[in-house]
């Protein structure tokens, strides 16, 4: 993105911010190609529209989901790490639990819905992405708005604020600059940006009293979204298991990516013939070509 713009003032106003936060990729090493993508999808009639989970992503995607599985007969076990594939004659037979190993019958299929070095681990011989960028979050206890607003900063270390009833959360998006610092400077540092826009919307915020903070940092929270050739698998690499993920395909790595992977990993399966690889390109052009 960088070398497309140049030294302009729209770089800082507008093309940085907007980069990092689709990308999580400075704009200096960013795919134009990938920010193109969110771009054309933004730019559909009635696209525009910002949604923001009222109570949380907990509470308004994960819990839904969790009962609608279960109220469908679905078993959800947490807490086990899948530490190998069984496979034979190009089929997973078995998974191999924490503690406990879950044999397969002919007709059970797979979707490995994991980021791209826990594949590597189980799946040595696909090619994935290695290098990613760290995303830091810090989340401020107070009073708040009642409902939620997103603030944007620039020439800050806070990049986004979102501000629930109960409190607010900053957001530091390819925060490679500051992910090993000091959790309580970096907390500190960022608290006395975001209170003048703060104090701008009515709300009880002063540096020099911070609320109750939470520090929470993610190293690989998203692959690096470069400007070059990523690494990407077949998207059904044994005849009974597909991948999903946000990190396969041309598309942003975000939740929406997530899951239109997981809707094609079961389309994959769910149609299955032999075991013909496929490529993550198939849906992911089909779906440029349409925008």
């Amino acid at each position: 993105m960088a070398s497309l713009i140049g030294n302009r003032p729209i770089m800082d106003s507008l093309i940085e911010p907007l980069t990092v936060a689709v990308l999580n990729t400075a704009a200096a090493q960013a795919s134009s190609q990938r920010l193109a993508c969110a771009l054309r999808k933004l730019l559909r009639p009635g696209a525009g529209r910002l949604l923001v989970a009222r109570n949380g992503l907990s509470e308004d995607l994960i819990e839904p989901a969790v009962a609608t599985l279960e109220a469908r007969g679905a078993s959800i076990v947490t807490g086990q790490r899948l530490r190998m594939l069984l496979t034979s004659h190009e089929r997973v037979i078995g998974l191999a639990l924490t503690d406990r190993t879950v044999m397969l019958g002919p007709d059970d299929r797979v979707i490995l819905a994991l980021p791209p070095y826990e594949v590597e681990r189980l799946l040595p011989a696909l090619p994935v992405p290695t290098s990613f960028e760290p995303i830091l979050n810090v989340h401020y206890r107070m009073p708040g708005l009642a409902n939620p607003r997103f603030i944007g900063f620039t020439g800050t270390l806070a990049q986004w604020a979102l501000i629930r009833p109960n409190h607010v959360s900053v957001t530091v998006s390819a925060a490679d600059a500051v992910v090993d610092q000091n959790a309580s400077d970096v907390a500190e540092r960022i608290w006395r940006e975001v209170v003048p826009a703060l104090r701008g919307l009515g709300l009880d915020a002063t540096s020099g009293r911070q609320p109750e903070t939470r520090v929470v940092k993610e190293k690989r929270a998203t692959i690096r979204q470069a400007a070059e050739i990523l690494p990407q698998p077949p998207l059904q690499p044994l005849a009974n298991l597909a991948l999903a993920g946000d990190w396969l395909g041309s598309q942003p790595a975000t939740i929406e990516s997530a899951v239109m992977a997981g809707e094609q990993a079961a389309f994959i399966l769910r149609h299955a013939r032999g075991t013909r690889p496929l490529t993550p390109r198939d849906r992911p052009l089909k779906t440029e070509d349409a925008a």
